[in-house]
């Protein structure tokens, strides 16, 4: 149970965004505390517990009993928040009402990727964030797809043409129109779902 707990810990402040000082600090007790509770060492009290689970914005039923590898959108209230990160610390912040209108679920299966360079501009931009379904991998032609192609992530739309090749088209005019391909040369990461960057 006390390893349950931690882990638990460990998942909802990350999910909220919160360093151990940062929780520490909300519920009012030091951040070794926290580190101790989150490596099993030691468990809260009740009364700091509940601190804990109003500053994570979590009820006990969420928190007792969320299977944190697949945390149901419906475990979360409307205004509640979503935070999708990356490795880089990139991160979208969505609220539950928008995920679950746009079926952005189950939230394991997004990836948050930064867009370099302009290959796609007007429709992303350099250093736009974009949303990826990781598990959304069956082309739809003209649909925004994140690719690994020779070595580089990539952005594109893809088409696929009547001689079942693979066309790779770049928003933007500068760049050739389109490269044909076999589809054996790609890897689609994922479909993207949503943009965040400046307007």
């Amino acid at each position: 149970m006390q390893n349950d707990f931690s882990t638990r810990l460990k998942y909802f402040r990350s999910l909220r965004d919160l360093s151990q000082v940062e929780l520490a600090k909300r519920v009012g007790i030091s951040s070794k505390q926290v580190s101790d509770y989150e490596v099993g060492s030691s468990k809260p009290r009740q009364s700091t517990y509940m601190k804990i689970l109003n500053a994570l914005e979590v009820s006990d039923q969420v928190f007792s009993n969320s299977d944190l590898c697949s945390l149901d959108l419906n475990d979360l209230e409307d205004d509640q928040q979503v935070i999708f990160r990356n490795d880089s610390g990139d991160k979208i912040i969505l609220s539950r009402e928008f995920c679950t209108k746009n079926r952005f679920h189950p939230i394991k299966d997004l990836s948050v990727y930064k867009i370099q360079g302009n290959a796609m501009e007007e429709t992303l931009l350099d250093g736009d964030l974009v949303l990826v379904d990781t598990t959304f991998r069956d082309i739809i032609s003209g649909r925004l797809f994140l690719i690994y192609f020779y070595g580089e992530k990539m952005a594109v739309r893809l088409y696929r043409s009547q001689d079942g090749l693979i066309n790779i088209v770049r928003d933007n005019k500068s760049y050739s129109d389109q490269e044909s391909i076999n589809e054996s040369e790609i890897i689609v990461l994922g479909k993207i779902v949503y943009r965040q960057g400046l307007i």
